[in-house]
């Protein structure tokens, strides 16, 4: 019996993110950001040697 219910509850857990599937939205909005040692431009130290925080 404890066979056949784990069967079952795989076989549903198999579609359920076919039936929770969200409307897909016209807009997105994304970002990044990142802690560096030293920010490097064209051979050329920018930071003067410190940590620099770039995002975007």
């Amino acid at each position: 019996m404890f066979k056949k219910t784990i069967i079952a509850g795989l076989v549903a857990g198999a579609f359920v993110p076919a039936f929770a599937s969200a409307a897909d939205s016209p807009h997105s909005l994304t970002g990044n950001m990142g802690l560096y040692s030293q920010y490097i431009f064209r051979g050329l130290a920018q930071t003067d040697g410190s940590a620099a925080l770039q995002g975007g």
